[in-house]
């Protein structure tokens, strides 16, 4: 028998009250509230990065395209119809088997207010119907998150811009309006120009000329580099030049006119041919380095070229200049900077080039 036995129970809770519940589920909830809230904005920026990676993907591969096809040379698929699809007729165009598509493609949520369709779209000038004589062109892609609702379009242009822009615009014609550029002193294809301080033209001297002089260290102006184009104005005839075009058309120089000095290049594109470029070649640059190019034309025409320079032979590597500049029938001053770029070390096989694939007549001269 068993008595007088007691059993003792440790004087200690088990679990959690539910007012402690309570707290922790609140907790819980505010913290997963925040989440909630910011994790589809972050979603949003995260597919709008990647619709700018894409799009410059599409440079790159337009750059390549017009670089390594001889009979397509210095020109773009032309696709001047309003909202050409990338990811299809372009891609076609310039024979890539798979290409990217807008993370949402297809689905109306892009732009802030979430009524633009989702998709990548590609536009040029040119006769259209994937016809290679396109110049200029640009892609464009609506972001789900813009920084600011009136810039709901990302956009890279074939002249190097790229950044957001408010609206589209026609004929391949670049929509983004304002750019930032830095001033550059650089002559004309030259790598830099250092600033050097003003030399005093005379100096006052005291009355009581001090035993002790200090130094006076004055700065030595560094000479300015020389043009690296020979016979930039032409002033030597057609000399250091070449004239290509498998229509028909000529080159020569002529004194009437002129912009400035005694002669100007006189380029007239009589017929249209897959090839039609002057050009220099035999340029020496160096790699990651800013340069100008700087020149004046005029196009009785009206009709634009193209300039570009690249590996003077195949694979025809762009070097980081590709620019379009809007010829009228009247002298124009045209200066575009760029940093070379496809090369490691030094080159010394450069071509510059003017080129076009429409009817042109037109005058240059390199300042």
């Amino acid at each position: 028998m068993i008595k007088n036995c007691k059993f003792l129970y440790p004087n200690s809770r088990q679990g959690f009250t539910l007012v402690e519940l309570l707290i922790v589920m609140a907790v819980i909830g505010g913290i997963s509230g925040i989440f909630m809230t910011s994790f589809p904005a972050t979603q949003k920026r995260s597919r709008d990065t990647a619709r700018i990676n894409d799009l410059r993907q599409y440079q790159a591969s337009l750059e390549n395209y017009t670089n390594k096809n001889d009979e397509s040379f210095g020109f773009y698929p032309s696709r001047n119809d309003t909202g050409v699809q990338a990811d299809t007729a372009l891609c076609a165009d310039i024979g890539l088997d798979n290409c990217a598509a807008d993370p949402k493609d297809g689905q109306n949520i892009c732009t802030r207010e979430e009524s633009g369709l989702c998709r990548y779209f590609y536009q040029s000038d040119g006769s259209g119907s994937g016809n290679v004589d396109a110049s200029i062109y640009y892609l464009y892609a609506r972001l789900e998150q813009p920084e600011s609702t009136g810039s709901p379009y990302a956009v890279v242009c074939s002249n190097g811009h790229s950044g957001v822009a408010d609206h589209l615009t026609t004929n391949g014609q670049c929509p983004i309006t304002q750019v930032v550029t830095t001033p550059i002193p650089t002559s004309v294809s030259a790598t830099t120009v250092p600033t050097s301080a003003p030399i005093p033209t005379s100096v006052t001297l005291p009355t009581t000329i001090p035993t002790n002089i200090p130094p006076v260290n004055t700065p030595i102006p560094t000479p300015v580099p020389s043009n690296l184009i020979a016979n930039p104005g032409f002033e030597s005839g057609t000399s250091s030049w070449s004239f290509v075009n498998n229509g028909s058309g000529n080159f020569t120089t002529t004194t009437s006119g002129v912009y400035q000095g005694t002669r100007s290049a006189n380029v007239n594109f009589s017929s249209i041919g897959s090839n039609m470029q002057l050009y220099q070649a035999g340029i020496t640059l160096e790699p990651n380095t800013v340069y100008r190019v700087s020149f004046a034309a005029r196009s009785s025409s009206g009709n634009n070229m193209w300039i570009s320079i690249l590996k003077h032979t195949s694979p025809y590597t762009n070097y980081g200049l590709s620019y379009t500049p809007n010829l009228s029938n009247s002298w124009q001053t045209f200066t575009k900077d760029f940093t070379t770029s496809g090369f490691l070390g030094n080159v010394n096989d450069a071509r510059l080039m003017f080129i076009s694939r429409r009817l042109l007549k037109m005058e240059i001269h390199i300042i």
